[in-house]
């Protein structure tokens, strides 16, 4: 690994671990998730009543038959983007819930460890819902991010179980009770066979939230140290391919010196022009 690499590794590993400096909105996870929604929304509204709509829900929209069936890998994330055009609560609400608990949870742990909490979410809600439905006769292809929200809220509520808040903007009460009422609607629906709504894949999205508040910091701990292991490894890599080229570079000087550069072999002058542009890519 050059330089350059380790220095992309460790600029990496920052942005990992950087968490009490919220990024831009232009460079949010946040917002630019909410922006890439509200596109993909207006572009199911605009091509609605042609081919290219249903287009959108059977390749990027999730279904058994896609992902299982066909391999359309892709439909495991794709499907967080696209909404329900015929009602703005579906992706309205979807979108206020991440932007609520989205900006703190940013603050709190960095955009790295967000965009492992979101995509973690999108991908465990769109397991849980085609797992479970591969053997039944809903063949809808699911879309929404309501499961990345749940995920987002579930960790929020971990994070800040008594934190007051109105819930539907009416009653005031603790986020752990509002979480609790949110998430078991949930589960009496999934329960009660009631499939016009992706309920499991919503209990996917929270079940992650859980882990990540429950994990996070030990995963990322282990990535870090795994990093930081490589980059030692690399280091003392570069200090030992220094160590050699400097001894040969020593070699061929001290030959220079008893025969002259004229009678050098041609394999030790290519050497130390070799040499001398690594010494000076070193310096750039």
């Amino acid at each position: 690994m050059s330089a350059a690499g380790l220095e992309a590794m460790l600029e990496y590993r920052e942005y990992w671990t950087e968490s009490k400096r919220p990024a831009s909105k232009l460079r949010s996870p946040v917002y630019i998730f909410m922006g890439l929604c509200v596109l993909v929304w207006i572009a199911q509204q605009i091509f609605e009543n042609s081919s290219l709509r249903t287009s959108l829900s059977l390749y990027l929209g999730l279904s058994p038959e896609g992902f299982w069936t066909r391999l359309w890998l892709w439909q495991i994330f794709t499907y967080g983007f696209l909404h329900d055009t015929g009602s703005l609560w579906h992706i309205g609400f979807n979108l206020f819930i991440i932007w609520w608990v989205g900006r703190e949870l940013e603050v709190l742990y960095g955009a790295g460890r967000l965009i492992l909490l979101m995509l973690g979410s999108c991908l465990l809600a769109g397991l849980s819902h085609i797992t479970v439905m591969y053997t039944s006769s809903y063949a809808t292809p699911v879309i929404g991010a309501s499961g990345i929200a749940m995920g987002m809220l579930v960790a929020f509520t971990f994070k800040y179980p008594h934190r007051t808040i109105r819930f539907m903007f009416l009653i005031r009460m603790e986020m752990w009770v509002a979480c609790v009422i949110i998430v078991g609607l949930d589960v009496i629906q999934f329960l009660g066979n009631e499939q016009t709504v992706a309920h499991l894949a919503h209990l996917g999205g929270a079940f992650f939230g859980m882990l990540f508040h429950k994990y996070q910091s030990t995963v990322i701990d282990g990535v870090q140290a795994f990093q930081s292991k490589l980059e030692r490894k690399e280091l003392r890599r570069q200090r030992l391919e220094k160590a050699e080229l400097d001894q040969r570079v020593d070699e061929i000087l001290a030959k220079i010196s008893e025969v002259g550069l004229d009678n050098l072999p041609s394999d030790d002058r290519e050497f130390l022009d070799n040499a001398s542009r690594r010494y000076k890519e070193r310096q750039r």
